[in-house]
């Protein structure tokens, strides 16, 4: 796999491309300016600490439910999100519903009950707790950590993003009022809105897994498999940037030739090279 890397034009390509390839279990790493928040390991995280904020987040309940470590089934999950569709409840009354339990195998109210002893916990306390607290104790008590040990072969990309993410949350909490909870999933939500935030992990160049990589990350770089995907319309030349990037002439002496192009022209050269 390390032999291997997928080109992208845009961090988004690279996203879902790397969504794709988890799913098939195939070992990967993105590298780009941010990407960190965008991780699905980290989404699992944010979708957790944003149901304290709002205990009625179907949609962060359900993606919480989804995570391997619960050892909940699909049939169950399909189950869970038909009767969440139906009757829409704060999460702790949902997962405490007679009708929900009734319904559920062993392995699904095992994992639930982890779920319902860390929200009753975190809900009641989360207004004192410092954040990073809350984070820690959801990967452990849930055993999102203990999976992503054993899944660390196939995934060795996410022990080291849940780490940085960490260290991100621990960042964030210097800059909220009295260890504020809803004020740092503020700040937390306008980050991950907004495409801010740190760099996912960087592995070593001798793991053993697909880099995923912009064209602007890949200069300079080699491998023997390379896939450059997107290659289209609008794409390569890119549509919609108002002005060039000027380039010093020191490092372009050809850029002079720039001079007698119009904008679009001169797109389309710098473009070529960039591709190129």
């Amino acid at each position: 796999y390390r032999e291997m890397t997928v080109l992208t034009r845009t961090n988004a390509q690279a996203g879902d491309l790397a969504a794709s390839l988890l799913r098939r279990d195939i070992p990967h790493t993105v590298s780009e300016a941010r990407g960190l928040l965008t991780r699905p390991e980290v989404k699992d995280a944010l979708a957790y600490l944003r149901l304290l904020g709002d205990p009625r987040d179907a949609l962060a309940l359900f993606r919480v439910l989804t995570h391997p470590a619960l050892g909940i089934p699909a049939a169950d999950r399909a189950r869970l999100l038909s009767e969440l569709r139906r009757t829409p409840d704060v999460a702790l009354a949902f997962l405490e519903r007679p009708t929900v339990q009734a319904a559920l195998t062993t392995s699904s109210r095992e994992g639930i009950a982890r779920l319902t002893e860390l929200l009753e916990r975190h809900l009641n306390g989360f207004r004192t707790l410092r954040p990073s607290t809350v984070y820690l104790e959801f990967l452990e008590r849930s055993e999102i950590v203990q999976h992503a040990i054993r899944e660390s072969d196939r995934h060795p990309e996410v022990l080291p993003n849940l780490q940085a993410f960490l260290a991100y949350i621990r960042a964030l909490e210097q800059g909220i009022t009295d260890g504020d909870f809803l004020e740092f999933l503020e700040l937390l939500d306008a980050a991950a809105d907004s495409g801010q935030g740190p760099s996912a992990a960087d592995l070593s160049p001798e793991t053993d897994a697909v880099r995923l990589l912009t064209i602007h990350a890949a200069k300079g770089l080699e491998f023997p498999v390379v896939f450059v995907i997107g290659a289209t319309a609008d794409r390569y030349p890119a549509r919609g940037r108002r002005r060039l990037l000027e380039l010093p002439p020191a490092l372009v002496p050809a850029s002079a030739a720039f001079e007698d192009l119009d904008d679009r022209e001169a797109q389309v050269l710098e473009e070529r090279r960039l591709f190129y």
